[in-house]
């Protein structure tokens, strides 16, 4: 299974980023347009189920789109994103990572689509720690 989150783009629709937008041309793709209908799919994912890739949208919401709003937030404290009703992607791809860690799941491929500048890095940078501590993990596994 491929993932994609997005709040009104289809796989099809995103013509930029990973393999020059090749990747999202290709059919299989699984779609959910909102935090909470990720978070129900993710909570049911197991080994056998896990999407091989994962491609998350940064901005779920018309609230998000606020110009100057959320494109140069780095840290996310606000009030305003309290609530699964309110998570950006960077909020689902945290839940993500921690469904993986808790449930001993390997990491698939992840891309970021989000045309947010910020947005995107945040995605991006939580997920390169997380890889740092699945590999990590995965090398003390296999030297023991």
């Amino acid at each position: 299974m491929k993932l994609f989150l997005d709040d009104y783009r289809k796989p099809s629709d995103v013509t930029w980023g990973e393999g020059d937008g090749k990747t999202y041309s290709y059919k299989g793709w699984y779609t959910v347009n909102s935090a909470a209908k990720f978070v129900n799919l993710i909570d049911e994912l197991t080994q056998e189920n896990m999407p091989h890739i994962v491609s998350f949208d940064h901005d779920l919401l018309e609230s998000h789109y606020i110009p100057g709003r959320n494109w140069d937030i780095e840290v996310y404290e606000d009030d305003v994103f309290k609530g699964v009703d309110n998570w950006t992607g960077y909020h689902c791809a945290e839940y993500f990572i921690e469904h993986l860690l808790k449930n001993d799941l390997s990491p698939p491929i992840m891309y970021c689509h989000s045309l947010n500048p910020q947005g995107a890095r945040n995605i991006t940078r939580i997920w390169e720690k997380f890889l740092v501590i699945a590999f990590e993990k995965y090398s003390y596994e296999n030297r023991k």
